[in-house]
């Protein structure tokens, strides 16, 4: 927690993926089964709320027209067979769901942004879908949504051209 936190506070590009995260920083539960709890860094750094564990859908659908989600309908226990206490999360602090539980309004997934960060977390395993080439879908797309740059990137300017004037010309030295 305190490497990410470092991170995070230096200008970050984050994706978080995988069931219990949420469960392990804010459910009192965790904490009897040897869990580090830190809810502030789970609202503070990762703008989520923690709602609920083991989500009984065994799909994740995307939010229209969110250039993660959309279209994205994944069955995702069919991979490594992990994937039975899925996270229910909240967005925070203006975070954009993007993808949702079977046909619930539960969100599996949020995009966040702000000048300096960029933060995408999945409440369950990707490691659970089976299907490699959905799979692969779905990361490229949240990778490619994080290298968007933010407001803070420095785009440096393109030169026009190059000049360069050498005097005296040190390669003639003789060395």
């Amino acid at each position: 927690v305190s490497m990410l936190k470092a991170y995070i506070d230096n200008g970050s590009r984050l994706f978080m993926i995988g069931a219990e995260i949420g469960w392990g920083l804010a459910d009192p539960a965790s904490s009897t089964s040897g869990w580090y709890m830190d809810v502030p860094f789970l609202n503070n750094y990762l703008h989520a709320d923690y709602v609920a564990d083991d989500h009984a859908a065994t799909t994740v659908r995307g939010a229209t027209g969110d250039p993660i989600g959309d279209g994205m309908n994944v069955n995702y226990t069919g991979g490594g067979q992990n994937q039975d206490t899925p996270d229910v999360l909240r967005p925070r602090d203006g975070g954009i769901p993007v993808l949702y539980y079977g046909a619930t309004t539960d969100v599996a997934g949020f995009r966040w942004e702000n000048s300096r960060n960029k933060l995408v977390f999945f409440g369950f395993g990707i490691e659970g879908i089976s299907a490699v080439a959905t799979r692969t879908e779905l990361l490229r797309r949240g990778i490619e949504w994080l290298m968007i740059p933010t407001g803070a990137d420095e785009v440096p300017a393109r030169p026009e051209g190059l000049a360069l004037s050498v005097h005296p010309n040190p390669a003639q030295s003789g060395w």
